[in-house]
């Protein structure tokens, strides 16, 4: 090769390191300016991209954030398990024909409530069914001095199903409990164990 054009050669490595260096150096700050930006999604309920706000982000967890049933009020219930302490937790309470029909039926959640408290204003014999209920559920009756008499999980039935089956329990109940599928065991509800209510209202 000659000087001519070894002094070309060399002046195209020198051109072409220092555009792989800019290519670098502008990669580098792409990376750091999508950093910034993160990477989270709208709320789960709506899929809207969340906006700028100055507000300071909730510190409590998503399962304290309770958003209230309407027609649906709401109360404080304690579980005693045998041989073990009490455990304070908040309902959406149906207590009157009308919620007590309706109970669950189209929501998909438990709208950040522990579970769904029947209230009966004498000791009944009634069964529960779960047409138009969209979750699995468990629920479980107590007797009118608050102790576990059984318990049962429940599996949702369509509409267009001719029959739904029917859960009921081991004798007499005034309250039943109807928690997600299989989460009786988290709340200490089991035999041997005591359901009742304090004189507060659910902790926030």
């Amino acid at each position: 090769m000659n000087e001519r054009a070894a002094t070309g050669h060399r002046r195209i490595v020198v051109v072409a390191g220092v555009l792989c260096l800019g290519f670098a150096v502008a990669a580098v700050l792409l990376t750091l300016r999508q950093g910034d930006g993160g990477t989270g999604g709208g709320p789960a309920e709506t899929g809207s991209a969340p906006s700028a706000s100055t507000e300071p982000a909730a510190t409590a967890p998503a399962s304290t954030v309770r958003r209230p049933l309407e027609g649906f009020g709401e109360t404080a219930f304690r579980v005693t398990p045998p041989g073990g302490p009490a455990a304070a937790w908040c309902a959406l309470l149906a207590d009157s024909d009308e919620t007590r029909a309706t109970g669950l039926m189209e929501q998909r959640d438990l709208r950040g409530y522990d579970g769904m408290v029947f209230r009966f204003s004498r000791a009944s014999a009634g069964r529960f069914h779960m047409r138009g209920t969209l979750i699995p559920l468990s629920i479980a009756f107590f007797d009118a001095d608050g102790a576990f008499v059984s318990s049962a999980d429940m599996v949702p039935c369509p509409d267009r199903a001719a029959t739904c089956p029917t859960y009921g329990a081991d004798g007499a109940f005034l309250h039943a409990l109807e928690v997600p599928g299989g989460g009786l065991d988290e709340l200490g509800v089991g035999p041997g164990s005591r359901l009742s209510f304090p004189a507060t209202a659910c902790s926030s």
